[in-house]
């Protein structure tokens, strides 16, 4: 914090209790959150000048407020974790013990992966095929195939339990080297077409799990919808969903954030310039 604020042909200290922080000066008693919205530390603090001896109150009062100024968000967010996760059990994990049980595991492991991977390709294509995805997985980077798991699943990680998941291949015996791959999230499925050779399932598949997002872009692309928002008006009980959203309709955050969410979800469509093709669009259902 800085404590030498002062208004023009202003001094660093003040000559007396009764002196301000800085002659003239220009510190009073409120603080910028992290919104940069000014907050009063005390009552009439917009107008009340930071005395000299009131200094280090004054720096521990906004440190306080700064350091406690997320305590509502993250009680929120205990709150909804609680929901799911005994609050009881949380002090006998480490976080990134939590962090693993609640999102999964940050590397996918290839043998977990194929011992989920269930192979329901046609009876002509199955050894072929299957053995091109086996050598195509191992050749893979951590990325990739965290790219792959979002294509097929819908998410990136795999769970610590795997026990009752499964991802299906299956054939996609109408189409050729000229399509890309399908999935199916809700089924956890990948059809595959017939490819001609291994270098073109691995450029198809390469392809299908970088560029295919439409499964992260849903409420992008849906853009706001007047139906929607005449629905939330009509139902007094639209509101009851969210202590948080309360608090930052009286912060007058509920803009900033709408704008921040709406931006990121800019981002994640568009990074870059997007690589031309002539294939056959993949897709997501």
């Amino acid at each position: 914090l800085d404590l030498s604020a002062r208004g023009s042909g202003g001094s660093e200290t003040g000559a007396g209790a009764g002196a301000g922080v800085g002659a003239g000066a220009s510190l009073v008693w409120t603080v910028r959150s992290a919104s940069g919205r000014v907050v009063e530390l005390v009552a009439g603090g917009g107008k009340r000048p930071v005395l000299f001896h009131e200094r280090d109150l004054f720096a521990s009062t906004a440190l306080k407020y700064r350091l406690s100024e997320f305590d509502w968000a993250v009680e929120a967010m205990r709150h909804g974790l609680g929901q799911n996760v005994p609050l009881l059990m949380l002090p006998l994990l480490t976080y990134r013990e939590l962090r693993v049980r609640v999102c999964g595991e940050v590397s996918v492991d290839l043998e977990v992966l194929k011992g989920i991977i269930k192979n329901k390709l046609d009876s002509a294509d199955s050894e072929r095929i299957m053995a091109w995805i086996w050598q195509t997985l191992e050749e893979f980077s951590n990325h990739e195939r965290k790219q792959f798991l979002g294509f097929v699943w819908g998410r990136e990680r795999l769970p610590r339990d795997t026990s009752g998941l499964q991802l299906e291949v299956r054939t996609q015996a109408t189409h050729g080297d000229d399509h890309l791959p399908s999935s199916h999230t809700c089924f956890n499925a990948l059809d595959i077409p017939r490819y001609s050779s291994l270098k073109v399932l691995q450029d198809k598949l390469r392809y299908a799990i970088a560029h295919c997002k439409a499964i992260d872009t849903d409420f992008a692309a849906r853009g706001p919808q007047a139906d929607d928002s005449e629905e939330d008006a009509d139902h007094d009980d639209s509101h009851q969903y969210s202590p948080v959203h309360a608090r930052l309709q009286s912060e007058g955050l509920e803009d900033h954030f709408g704008q921040f969410a709406s931006d990121s979800a800019a981002e994640r469509e568009v990074d870059g310039p997007q690589p031309q093709s002539t294939n056959a669009p993949c897709r997501i259902s």
